[in-house]
């Protein structure tokens, strides 16, 4: 795991770095970056392949943490962004940037824990891997990486945001494996990932990719609801 601390304040920078290695959750093997501005960091992400999780300062000199985000999420719609701000106001309009939490000022370290914990079981999800035996011979693929699978003729295909997969298998063997990861049976042969639906409507749902994908009229209430958690669990 790749973390970032974009904060003007060295020593809030220091304080937070001590907090996540002191952490139980704190990942072996994890690293991480720190920033002083909102202009570094989108710098390093012109330079490099970027994070898993950025600890975003909203209120910075120059450009603000809520335009170092709206930045972000242009490059990258799946880093996790905490939001961290003195006044707890002003994290409000910054969830239209689909941030994952905020922290307040000065850091709870219990507070940071748990945002932590919460964090390291989205990223693990995110990288469960899921082997799909096709035509073309055996895939393995993040649970994250796939936005929807749909039976059609006796083959499962599964689609990211740029291939598709053709299958072997019974899609409701699929469904028991990625339930806990996300997924959601909206249709006897549809399975979506929660992560890429756009909005839900009375016939469709539409995802993030422009797919529209047809829902069962009596799976509607449970799709909002099984949404609606989702979106509870992890803040998105």
């Amino acid at each position: 795991m790749k973390i970032a601390i974009c904060d003007d304040e060295k020593i809030f920078r220091k304080d937070l770095y001590q907090i996540l290695i002191s952490s139980e959750t704190f990942m072996n093997g994890a690293s991480i970056h720190e920033f002083s501005g909102g202009d570094e960091l989108i710098e390093y992400y012109a330079r490099r392949h970027g994070f898993d999780v950025i600890f975003l300062d909203i209120e910075m000199p120059g450009l603000s943490g809520i335009e170092t985000g709206q930045k972000i999420r242009k490059i990258d719609k799946d880093v996790i962004i905490i939001f961290v701000t003195v006044h707890e106001q002003y994290a409000i309009p910054s969830m239209e940037i689909f941030v994952f939490d905020y922290i307040i000022k000065p850091v709870n370290p219990s507070k940071v824990n748990n945002i932590l914990s919460r964090v390291l079981k989205k990223y693990r999800e995110q990288r469960y891997i899921v082997t799909l035996d096709c035509t073309e011979g055996v895939h393995a693929l993040e649970a994250g990486e796939i936005v929807y699978a749909e039976v059609y003729n006796r083959r499962i295909t599964f689609y990211t945001k740029n291939e598709k997969y053709n299958c072997c298998g019974k899609i409701n063997d699929y469904e028991i494996m990625l339930i806990p990861y996300g997924f959601f049976r909206c249709h006897k042969n549809l399975l979506i990932n929660m992560k890429y639906i756009k909005s839900i409507k009375t016939t469709e749902i539409l995802m993030t990719t422009d797919a529209r994908l047809d829902i069962s009229i009596r799976k509607r209430k449970k799709c909002l609801e099984e949404f609606n958690k989702y979106i509870s669990r992890y803040r998105i």
